[in-house]
């Protein structure tokens, strides 16, 4: 497959990138089958973050991608474990919004001010009108489609496809909260998107950053 790499030391080599993609793949279609089934939810949500520790280290074996790129993969790990584990949802999203933030960094870094600018706005906004949460929300929310656009200009097919789907995944969270009768739970449908998602942003080649 075109993303494994041959290099020196068995961390950065191609056999490990192989056995990372496979780990990640098996635990994603058990995780997956235990939540269509119903089965042990919280046994699947420490596979899912165990899955998400993989592509971080995964990301790492890439030695050309850039910091800020990296770092936001190890920044998901923790982002997850507050959203899996009712840590906390805001603390989640502020984490993923840095993440945002990083990825804009790697594209397009004299972007980064006016979106910091920007957040800043809808946080106060939120602490003036007493709505904190949706003020985070609305950072967030600005910040992906902003992340998504930045990707879209930069004509990378394995990047549009990371983040479709990462939209994709949070549609479905936005379903899930809301009282809709389905035979699908959307909040299992938003995993099926994620995972995949996280996996084709940390493992493109070609991501650098752009002054």
């Amino acid at each position: 497959m075109k993303y494994f790499e041959k290099k020196s030391g068995f961390f950065q080599s191609k056999k490990c990138q192989q056995f990372l993609f496979l780990a990640i793949f098996s635990l994603y279609f058990i995780f997956l089958f235990l939540d269509f089934f119903k089965q042990a939810f919280t046994i699947s949500n420490w596979i899912k973050w165990g899955c998400i520790w993989l592509i971080a280290i995964l990301q790492t074996t890439y030695r050309q991608t850039p910091m800020a790129w990296r770092l936001a993969a190890w920044l998901t790990v923790f982002c997850d474990y507050s959203l899996l584990f009712n840590f906390g949802i805001p603390l989640g999203l502020i984490c993923f919004c840095l993440v945002h933030l990083l990825r804009i960094y790697t594209l397009e870094k004299k972007y980064l001010n006016i979106c910091l600018q920007v957040s800043l706005f809808f946080l106060i906004i939120g602490l003036i009108f007493k709505i904190f949460f949706w003020g985070i929300l609305l950072d967030y929310t600005f910040l992906l489609f902003f992340t998504a656009f930045l990707i879209k200009r930069k004509e990378n097919k394995r990047l549009i496809w990371g983040y479709f789907l990462f939209i994709a995944c949070d549609f479905c969270v936005l379903l899930a909260n809301f009282p809709i009768n389905s035979t699908v739970n959307a909040a299992i449908l938003s995993w099926l998107f994620y995972l995949p998602s996280q996996f084709l942003l940390v493992t493109d080649k070609k991501t650098k950053i752009s002054f």
